[in-house]
């Protein structure tokens, strides 16, 4: 029998539009009811809507994925969520996924979020087997590894640009492409401008993962003096024609905001799609095909350890992640609610805590604070923007009460949850922070303890980690980027004081005492080009949007 299904498989996979995911020894009366369910989930809720908008809203027509790929931000400002709930496998569903490859696992955990009517399962199936094949430098894509007998690293940076970020742009822009081409017929030869706020690693893989994408612009701003050197060598020297790279006088959070402000500006928009049929799209976290993906590693870091043995399915696991604008960790949390038995989801923060405080008090507060730039740049933010996607789900999908605490952050700088909200997010999120000291002594200890070495983001997960240690169960940390994206302040943690900031004499002295994990050749060959974007520009709205003029008449 098992001969005969695995023949018929062939089949069945090349043509079918939906996928119902069967547990071992499901009876024909649970099959059927999974299968009722799954179709109705295609005629439900269809669409999505905007974390600032209430879902029994119903002027309009609620775009579908493809549609929000595009659009990045919803109309009045909010990030847009499936209006479906979200998608639960149960135990013995989960059981089926633990045996297949990650590419069987993106797809399968996929389809229950995307509709095949919007995206048709081969279609996704190309699209995946595309992103995770040789650009990533380890078979497994995002494997685990043991560091020590409580903690397990899981490896999210064999991709090309050393950091998380691959895993999901370098299939972002092929829901792009797929979206841009349904577009093609009321659209015409209408060009997208993609304008993209980094704080370091989104912008290098941004522009790696939409090199080849046609009809498309991007534009990317980063903090000049707010990221690594070799972070910004990979941005500075991506030589594609369809590119501009532009360093800000300013911080993230400038940057991140002016990319808002300038989604929001109605006439600037106008002008854009008049002068040079443009119009803009977003490919940061706030989009969210960008966030999605982002959804299957931290499932499949579960899966690997119940593979392995570590643990047997059900058993709970803790999670910790480096956490700056939320998105890595909120793509946890629709994990955890998918039925991946998390225990405790780890906010790690490092000397920019408003998350820690938050979650401590239900108070978020900008106003008394000020930006630190620190050896841990990625996560050197103060306004998370997915927060805002987690507080729609935990307030029961009510837009009107986000639309309000996000009204109070704007104008005040400032919002507080009730008491209650804040007891309900305690119950799954844990928040701490480090410094920056005790960061650089992180990521010496482990070194000396295990020959691992961390990069600057991870040492701060492991760091807060730390406190969060129960025998009974395993930790995952989520390892963000490869340590020599770092490799300046690595090698001052490793107490090997670098003579030169030169990317590739920093290459050279870790090679010297760091062999795990191996060195990442992609990044080195690509710190090695030579710079093609010199543009630095004051800390300005209206600058930047000159500089978006520039990019499109040249």
């Amino acid at each position: 029998m098992s001969e005969i299904l695995q023949y018929r498989k062939q089949f069945y996979e090349s043509s079918y539009d939906v996928r119902v995911v069967c547990a071992r020894g499901d009876s024909i009366e649970e099959i059927a009811n999974k299968t009722v369910k799954r179709l109705q989930e295609l005629t439900h809720l269809k669409g999505f809507t905007s974390t600032r908008r209430e879902n029994s809203e119903t002027n309009g027509a609620n775009p579908g994925f493809l549609d929000v790929v595009l659009e990045g931000l919803a109309p009045d400002g909010g990030l847009y969520v499936p209006r479906k709930k979200i998608p639960h496998l149960t135990q013995g569903q989960w059981e089926r996924l633990v045996d297949c490859s990650y590419q069987e696992r993106a797809l399968r955990i996929l389809e229950t979020w995307i509709p095949s009517t919007d995206l048709h399962p081969m279609i996704l199936r190309g699209m995946i087997s595309k992103a995770y094949s040789a650009n990533f430098q380890h078979e497994s894509v995002a494997p685990v590894v043991k560091l020590n007998d409580q903690f397990y690293i899981h490896e999210l940076f064999h991709g090309p640009t050393a950091s998380f970020k691959d895993l999901a742009l370098q299939l972002t822009p092929q829901f792009f492409n797929e979206a841009l081409s349904h577009n093609s017929v009321t659209e015409g030869h209408l060009k997208r401008l993609i304008l993209v706020a980094t704080s370091g690693d989104t912008g290098s893989a941004v522009l790696e993962g939409f090199k080849d994408v046609s009809r498309t612009e991007v534009l990317i701003l980063y903090p000049d003096e707010g990221v690594s050197q070799i972070q910004k060598a990979q941005m500075v020297s991506a030589d594609s024609p369809n590119t501009r790279v532009i360093g800000v006088k300013g911080d993230f959070d400038f940057c991140q905001t002016t990319i808002k402000t300038i989604f929001n500006d109605k006439s600037f928009s106008k002008t854009l799609a008049d002068s040079y049929d443009v119009q803009l799209s977003a490919a940061n976290s706030l989009n969210w095909g960008r966030l999605l993906p982002q959804v299957v590693y931290h499932a499949s870091a579960y899966l690997d350890l119940v593979k392995s043995g570590v643990i047997s399915m059900g058993d709970m696991a803790d999670l910790c992640v480096p956490t700056g604008n939320f998105g890595n960790i909120l793509a946890a949390y629709y994990v955890k609610e998918m039925g991946i038995p998390f225990n405790n989801l780890i906010c790690a923060s490092n000397e920019n805590n408003i998350l820690t405080d938050f979650f401590h008090t239900g108070s978020y507060d900008m106003g008394k604070r000020h930006l630190h730039q620190t050896v841990s740049p990625s996560i050197d933010i103060l306004k998370s923007s997915n927060l805002e996607r987690l507080l729609y789900h935990v307030t029961g999908s009510n837009g009107q009460v986000v639309a309000g605490l996000m009204r109070s952050l704007e104008e005040n700088k400032h919002f507080k949850i009730s008491d209650d909200l804040r007891g309900e997010l305690s119950s799954v999120f844990k928040a701490d922070w480090t410094t920056e000291d005790k960061c650089l002594d992180t990521i010496r200890s482990t070194f000396e303890q295990t020959g691992y070495v961390l990069d600057t983001h991870t040492a701060v997960a492991k760091d807060v980690a730390d406190r969060f240690v129960d025998s009974n169960q395993p930790l995952i940390i989520s390892a963000t980027a490869h340590y020599s994206k770092f490799a300046h302040d690595v090698l001052k943690g490793l107490r090997q004081l670098p003579t030169s900031h030169d990317p590739v004499e920093l290459f050279a002295s870790l090679r010297k005492v760091a062999t795990k994990p191996a060195p990442h050749r992609r990044l080195e060959n690509a710190i090695s080009r030579p710079q093609v974007h010199k543009t630095v520009c004051e800390a300005n709205v209206s600058t930047v949007m000159d500089e978006i003029d520039r990019f499109l008449s040249r």
